[in-house]
């Protein structure tokens, strides 16, 4: 997924636009919509890789709308049990006000760091003359081991996604979740 920040717009660009349903292995699937509403039929998160012991598995998220399936990455290292242990846990996944919304966390430890931490993330799609069409995931929260040091909460209201800081310093945040602090216009392209 690529999202670009333009001005006070939050631009949502494309996956890969596909004629058939991905398949994906029972094994490899994260979730799935449970109650798909109009315009998506159906939307999944998985991973794919070699096993899940090799780092670098990518996760992916498919949706399928009228158009037909539409399929964006949704980062990497991101389902691993090596070395490194990395797992993406599907906190909502659900269609609001027409729009496909899905909050992720991601938790990774590192032996050498000799801790957890858990990064929150925030994908939002819309259409695009059919075509699904989401924004990178945006970060909204993290926490290394149980301080939280930074948490945004992210709603939406008459269109635009409103970021507003709950936990920590502005400071702290990622330049391109700082960025998006207070309203940005959504556009789907």
């Amino acid at each position: 997924m690529i999202g670009l920040l333009t001005a006070a717009a939050l631009v949502a660009s494309a996956g890969d636009d596909v004629d058939t349903a991905p398949v994906i292995a029972s094994d490899h699937a994260i979730a799935t919509l449970a109650t798909p509403a109009a315009p998506y039929k159906a939307a999944r998160l998985y991973w794919t890789g070699e096993s899940e012991t090799t780092p670098a598995n990518d996760c992916h998220l498919a949706i399928q709308t009228e158009h037909g399936w539409t399929v964006a990455p949704a980062g990497t290292d991101c389902w691993g049990i090596g070395r490194y242990y990395r797992r993406l846990a599907v906190q909502e996944f659900a269609v609001k006000a027409g729009l496909l919304w899905l909050r992720l966390e991601e938790e990774s430890s590192d032996p050498d760091e000799g801790g957890t931490s858990h990064t929150d993330y925030l994908v939002i799609c819309g259409l695009a003359d059919g075509a699904p069409r989401c924004t990178a995931p945006i970060e909204t929260g993290y926490m290394f081991d149980v301080t939280q040091k930074w948490k945004v909460k992210a709603s939406l209201s008459k269109g635009a996604l409103v970021l507003t800081l709950q936990t920590g310093k502005r400071s702290a945040l990622p330049a391109e979740t700082a960025a998006l602090l207070g309203r940005s216009t959504l556009s789907f392209k």
